[in-house]
């Protein structure tokens, strides 16, 4: 979800560089391919082991710029293979054969451009490295290991090792500039192979209201004179007219010009060109020692002076509403000149002092800073910090940007302990008492939070207030959502704040692919759980998610959405993690949107490349699985084992396309009809794989033989079954016959013979495996065989098998039967008694009849005999019986001696004894 360190600083970086004016540079190592070098990074041969035995001078750095290319090798298989932080570095050593034996120790340099004026910058530097960082780590040497511009950088507290990656980050702004810089990293040897690995980030950071930013076009007149004695300026006549007028600023730009007061004034960046007679370049406002006098090899003082001759120079001069000088005029170099207002000033301007040639091209930009005029702070419009214009709503819990007049005469940031605090730089918000945590203040603008509290709110009034100076109130919209996605220009329209897994910017170096997950970094998602406090990071534990779920367009198409909440650690900040869906275009600025509760974001762009697609395998046939089959069979499945199929291969068989089940890589499935296989030959078997890569197997021929009649062969498992007179015995006239054998493309024949006269009953051709015979005899033995049969005839029967119908018993039984009543005494309780039964096997069946009794009218029953003991249940419903008769049989004489009690109905409790004569 995020991680420290590191990525949690690079995203902080992203957001602030979205939420300012930034330029983001990358410098890795090995840029090219393995075995060659790498032009951008050349190098300073060191010792084959140790440092370099004395601190870096001027001259060490000048030849590390101008050294050999560094190569690009092959990584020691001790080393790591690549950054998990940029997996596009390489490993960068000072001989071919670095990586493997041998390397020495060198001071490596890479250069890159800044082109924007910037008011801070950040290092943060990612590496692995044989042996060292620096010498100090080796032998306490005097080079801590990383320089910029020739000036020692991070501290050079490194860690040693090259089988993991290192980071380590810091702040560079008074060493950087504006222009062409050079980083120098110092790989130390102690022995044996020497190699470095490194991918470095440099965000450089123009906080806006850091101060006024002046262009002065290299056309524009120093200041305004005339050549008449006494007139305006009289005394310094000098700059040709190139068709402008000096570049004025005064207290109309909110800079304060009372007498006394400090004003600074920095050049930053740009070239000027001298007139088209000798169009010399100059990169800064100071680029030779001095100026040369035109024609005349003399150099001049790079400073005002009152001579006449000056080309390129950058001045400037305060001046009183008028336009005349008052005081000194004064030239500007490279470092900042802090100036005081004399009495009478009211204006400051600025031009070129070029008397010589006209039409000058280029330009400067200079930064003019000081105390600001004082007056009540003024709110001038809120927006969404993300894509800031003025009075777009702003959603409760997001980052808000006010622009407008705050009179701060220098720009805070809140500092990295959180939470925000509610006070900044002397400067506090509030929405009608209920006061914003701050992130950043100047004088033009504040980022802030919305509070949490101004949830259900549609409006709310927001005031600015500077020591006892309360601004005027701006009505606010807060709707539920406001979503705005962070970029990496100020128009909220460009390369979005966008990171991959590894928390990567994902841009044009750095393209994702179709099924990757991104992050989007947004703010004004509306309400989440867990919420943390106004101001208060957001929770690791549980994550703070998003009450409602987004839509993620990617060039208009929905991607799934994984996560989409509070980033943890932050303030304010949302991020929404999701994949990149199949079917969209892919390039360098491919769009993406997002809308919450009905309200859509800005468009900002990521960079996507398609899914690569690996080449297919060519497949190749080991075995079929069966061989071969017999003409006829049919229908059957051909198993195809091999290698090197996929769910997209195709089959042919006999140069028919059949449809291919894929089961592994290893095996194919297809189905055989009985027509293919009606014919005997051979039948060739091809699997084809579609481009990219693929291609068509070797062929395996699939054998159909010629038909044949198999013999019949005998069933087995008969059941009731035994070989001998008289066999088993069923209770039923009509036994169930079954046997084992599946019958398949066979029938069966049934034969039942009567056993004792040996006469055939039934002949029948069948296909299941059993057979319900037809009514037979009680008492009679029987025999029966099965024998197979097909195409060829009838088969060889089984030998039979012999079973009885037991004999079936049907009868009366008459009797009288007494009993008591368990309540009250009844003369119906004694009484005759009459039964119908017949017995089949040890089931007997039949109806009861108790005539005498008003309890027991008797009705059906149902009973069994198990030897000489009768039982019987006369039921009322099935399954329930009503009473319980149960009997001894006594076979001499026929007679029955019993027992009985009633369970259900009215009689319930009566009981007693019943004696029966049998009759059958």
């Amino acid at each position: 979800m995020f991680k420290l360190k590191a990525s949690r600083l690079s995203i902080l970086l992203i957001l602030t560089a979205s939420l300012a004016r930034t330029q983001t540079v990358t410098a890795r190592s090995g840029n090219g391919s393995i075995g060659g070098t790498d032009g951008a990074i050349t190098f300073l041969l060191g010792p084959p082991s140790g440092d370099f035995g004395h601190t870096f001078t001027a001259d060490d750095f000048s030849s590390a710029q101008t050294g050999p290319a560094a190569f690009i090798v092959d990584p020691n298989p001790l080393w790591m293979s690549s950054l998990t932080a940029d997996e596009s570095a390489k490993w960068i050593g000072t001989n071919a054969d670095a990586g493997c034996c041998a390397g020495n120790t060198a001071l490596y340099a890479v250069s890159f451009e800044i082109t924007n004026a910037f008011t801070s910058a950040t290092l943060e530097l990612f590496y692995a490295v044989d042996d060292a960082i620096g010498d100090t780590v080796i032998n306490n040497g005097p080079n801590t290991g990383i320089y910029l511009n020739g000036s020692a950088a991070c501290g050079g507290a490194f860690a040693i090792g090259f089988s993991e990656q290192h980071w380590v980050s810091c702040d560079v702004s008074s060493l950087m500039r504006v222009g062409t810089n050079w980083l120098y990293i110092e790989d130390g040897n102690v022995e044996g192979s020497a190699g470095l690995l490194f991918s470095a980030t440099i965000i450089a950071i123009n906080l806006s209201g850091a101060g006024l930013l002046v262009n002065v076009p290299g056309t524009a007149m120093p200041w305004l004179y005339s050549t008449a004695s006494g007139g305006l300026n009289s005394t310094y006549q000098y700059g040709l007219n190139d068709g402008s007028n000096p570049v004025i600023v005064s207290s109309s730009n909110g800079i304060n010009f009372s007498a006394g007061s400090k004003l600074t004034v920095t050049y930053l960046n740009g070239a000027v060109s001298v007139g088209p007679d000798i169009a010399l370049p100059y990169t800064d406002a100071n680029g030779f020692p001095g100026d040369t006098f035109a024609n005349v090899p003399v150099e001049l003082p790079g400073h005002y002076m009152n001579p006449v001759g000056y080309v390129s120079e950058l001045v400037g001069t305060f001046t009183d509403n008028g336009g005349s000088i008052i005081g000194t005029p004064f030239a500007l170099g490279d470092g900042p000149t802090t100036l005081t207002v004399p009495v009478g000033a009211t204006q400051l301007q600025f031009g070129v002092d070029d008397d010589q040639y006209y039409n000058n091209a280029g330009s400067w930009v200079i930064q003019l800073s000081g105390s600001l005029v004082k007056s009540v702070p003024s709110i001038d419009g809120v927006g969404n910090s993300a894509v800031y214009s003025a009075g777009t709503p702003v959603a409760p819990g997001s980052i808000a940007t006010a622009k407008g007049s705050f009179l701060l005469s220098s720009p805070s940031i809140a500092p990295s302990s959180q939470p925000w605090p509610t006070s900044l730089g002397g400067l506090s918000m509030q929405f009608a008492g209920v006061k914003t945590p701050l992130d950043y203040v100047s004088a033009a603008q504040v980022n802030f939070q919305v509070p949490w509290e101004l949830e259900g709110s549609t409006q709310a009034p927001l005031t600015a207030t500077v020591g006892s100076q309360t601004s005027a109130a701006q009505t606010v919209n807060v709707p539920r959502f406001s979503p705005g996605l962070y970029s990496m220009n100020a128009e909220g329209n460009g390369q979005g704040a966008i990171l991959d897994s590894k928390y990567r910017l994902v841009d044009s170096s750095n393209p994702a692919s179709v099924g990757d997950v991104i992050q989007i970094y947004c703010t004004g998602l509306g309400a989440v759980t867990n919420q943390p406090a106004s101001g208060f990071p957001a929770p690791f534990k549980p994550l703070a998610e998003t009450a409602a779920r987004p839509n993620v367009a990617i060039d208009g198409v929905s991607a799934q959405v994984l996560y989409s909440g509070l980033t943890p650690g932050a303030v304010g900040l949302y991020q929404i993690n999701a994949q990149i869906p199949n079917g969209i275009e892919t390039g360098t600025s491919v769009q993406v949107a997002v809308t919450i509760g009905g309200i859509a974001s800005n468009t900002v762009t990521v960079a996507i490349q398609p899914f690569p697609v690996a080449a297919n395998p060519q497949p190749a046939i080991t075995s079929l699985s069966p061989a071969s089959a017999q003409a006829g069979s049919g229908p059957l499945t051909l198993s195809i084992s091999g290698s090197g199929f996929i769910p997209s291969s195709s089959v042919t068989f006999n140069a028919a396309p059949h449809t291919a089940s894929f089961v592994s890589s290893g095996q194919l499935t297809i189905a055989l009809s009985t027509s293919e296989l009606a014919t005997a030959g051979g039948f060739p078997v091809v699997v084809t794989n579609p481009p990219p890569g693929g291609g068509s197997s070797n062929t395996a021929d699939f054998n159909v033989s010629p038909a044949s009649v198999p013999v019949p062969a005998p069933p087995t498992g008969l059941s009731p079954g035994s070989t001998t007179p008289p066999g088993v015995t069923v209770s039923t006239l009509t036994p169930t016959l079954s046997w084992n054998s599946s019958p398949g493309a066979t029938g069966y024949v049934v034969v039942i013979l009567n056993s004792e006269t040996g006469a055939e009953i039934l002949a029948q051709k069948i296909s299941t495996t059993s057979f319900i015979c037809p009514a037979l005899v009680s008492g009679m033995n029987y025999g029966w065989s099965v024998a197979s049969y097909n195409s060829g005839g009838l088969g060889t029967a089984a030998t039979p098998v012999y079973f009885t119908v037991a004999t079936v018993h049907t009868g009366s039984l008459t009797g009288s039967w007494q009993g008591e009543w368990g309540s009250i005494p009844d003369p119906s309780a004694f009484g005759s008694l009459s039964a119908t039964l017949t017995q089949n096997g040890s089931a007997v069946t039949g109806t009861i009849r108790l005539p005498s009794s008003s309890c027991v009218p008797g009705g059906d029953v149902s009973g069994t005999i198990s030897g000489n003991t009768l039982t019987l249940n006369l039921l009322v419903g099935p399954p329930q019986p009503m009473a319980i008769f149960s009997g001894t049989l006594d076979a001499s004489s026929n007679s029955i001696l019993g027992v009985y009690e009633v369970y259900l109905g009215a009689c319930t409790g009566d009981y007693g004894l019943f004696t029966a004569q049998r009759s059958n």
